[in-house]
């Protein structure tokens, strides 16, 4: 077509009579210099042309599998690429890359040899179609991914697990990941990976193995995976930024004096456990430097996280600590933001309060991570009962050893004695509740804030210690 169409348009402007003779027309034994002339059909369509480079696997080489392909084109007949796959071994099936420009990726081939056909498109068709052979080499050299597999549907927290032995014939010396390309790696030992990531949030993610044998890269891996939202989230919904009115409440958990009590308050001293606690073992300390801070506190907050700590028995232990941090008759909003990390999951609960008196009622904005039943729940003062949300699945979201970013957006409503949970945030996904739960009458002080933390023991008095790092509030 489109030389019919160069024709059409040569001999419309005339340019192809010039090329003719009107007379015999000689051959190039009459001429010499004929032969250096270019008739004008050739001068029309010149040699199609691809700005293309194929990068791995190189041509002609032996690789392992999973094979690093990956390649680049800028160009087709000084028009910009619209579209760039390959197929491979000739199949009809393209794979597209990572964008019109790029194709990065890496796939499981069979051992063997085989030709890779890159193809690209620009808005008048297909560009010239580029061939790279190579040859997949039957070693086990290399990473081995085991989790996830590409392409998987997952929830966040993801199974991450990798190993390698060898790479190029040299023994690993380093292995990790990075997420979606971030030059931050999580490191693993020199030849395994196996780990939890509980930071993915909902959405497509390529998570990229890289390992070293000395100085040398070996092939580097990608899974692409797909997280899901938990059941519950519809990504709606939203908590507002506090006005400038609105009064901050900062550093809790680095407040002294502390309370722990079980049905009555218990003074409990700051790091040494007590027999005036009830239970004995239960304790609290405001100093604690947490082993597992990265380096950087959560939130820019310092780096000494409070620190909770129910020890081993007896059977259903349970302990609260309690802390005012203001007062307000006037405030009506609330929003309560921590970071918390258990050191276990081998417990029954884990509780954390908000609260407010107002008019002689309480509003106790209860929450825990309800472990037997996998459900986050929220409390009724009034009938003194846990309501279930099985949509936040709290074994999946509060992993152990992991800091994980908690926001909730309360209010309370005097009027007609009644608290709303509008919104809990955890690890940046909202779950919003929209419930509305009745108060229960109090002779606790007018206006008191307070907050509150529980942890409870299983059958078992398994111990189990909790960092609360960063925790403020804001009311309004």
């Amino acid at each position: 077509m489109t030389i019919q169409r160069n024709v059409r348009f040569l001999a419309t402007t005339g340019l192809l009579l010039s090329a003719c003779q009107t007379g015999p027309v000689p051959d190039a034994g009459d001429d010499p210099s004929a032969k250096s002339q270019p008739d004008a059909l050739s001068v029309a369509t010149p040699k199609p042309s691809t700005n293309m480079e194929v990068i791995a696997p190189v041509n002609g080489t032996a690789v392992a599998s999973p094979v690093w392909i990956r390649a680049h084109v800028t160009e087709c007949n000084g028009l910009p690429p619209i579209s760039f796959g390959y197929s491979l071994d000739d199949e009809s099936t393209i794979t597209q890359g990572v964008t019109p420009y790029d194709v990065d990726t890496t796939v499981e081939i069979s051992s063997g040899a085989h030709t890779l056909h890159y193809k690209a498109w620009t808005s008048e068709g297909l560009c010239p179609v580029l061939a790279s052979t190579f040859t997949v080499k039957d070693t086990t050299d290399g990473i081995t991914v085991d989790s996830p597999a590409n392409g998987a549907s997952v929830t966040s927290s993801v199974l991450i697990k990798a190993t390698v032995a060898t790479c190029g014939g040299a023994s690993s010396t380093a292995l990790g990941y990075s997420i979606d390309d971030a030059s931050a790696i999580t490191w693993g030992s020199a030849s395994a990976l196996d780990t939890t990531n509980a930071t993915l949030t909902p959405g497509t993610h390529v998570i990229r193995f890289k390992a070293w044998a000395g100085s040398v890269l070996c092939p580097v891996i990608d899974r692409t995976v797909v997280v899901a939202a938990p059941s519950g989230y519809d990504g709606s919904s939203s908590i507002p930024n506090p006005p400038a009115s609105a009064t901050l409440f900062g550093d809790i958990d680095d407040l002294t004096g502390w309370k722990a009590a079980t049905g009555a308050e218990s003074a409990c001293a700051n790091g040494v456990p007590s027999a005036t606690c009830n239970p004995p073992n239960a304790n609290f300390n405001t100093t604690v430097l947490h082993v597992a801070d990265p380096g950087s506190p959560p939130a820019g907050s310092d780096d000494s996280a409070g620190l909770f700590e129910l020890e081993n028995g007896p059977a259903d232990a349970t302990c609260i600590w309690g802390h005012s941090i203001g007062t307000s008759t006037t405030a009506r909003n609330f929003i309560w933001d921590f970071y918390v990390d258990v050191t276990a999951t081998d417990y029954a609960n884990s509780e954390l309060d908000f609260y407010q008196i107002l008019d002689g009622q309480r509003f106790m904005m209860g929450t825990q991570c309800n472990r037997p039943d996998s459900s986050w729940d929220t409390w009724n003062e009034s009938t003194q009962h846990w309501i279930h949300n099985p949509s936040i699945n709290c074994n999946d979201v509060l992993t152990a050893n992991t800091w994980h970013h908690v926001v909730m957006y309360l209010s309370t409503d005097a009027a007609t004695s009644t608290y709303t949970y509008h919104v809990i945030r955890i690890d940046g996904v909202d779950y919003p509740l929209a419930q509305t739960e009745p108060s229960h009458p109090s002779t606790w002080p007018n206006g008191l804030i307070g907050v509150q933390v529980q942890l409870d023991a299983n059958a078992s008095g398994d111990g189990v210690n909790e960092y609360v790092e960063a925790m403020k509030a804001y009311s309004w």
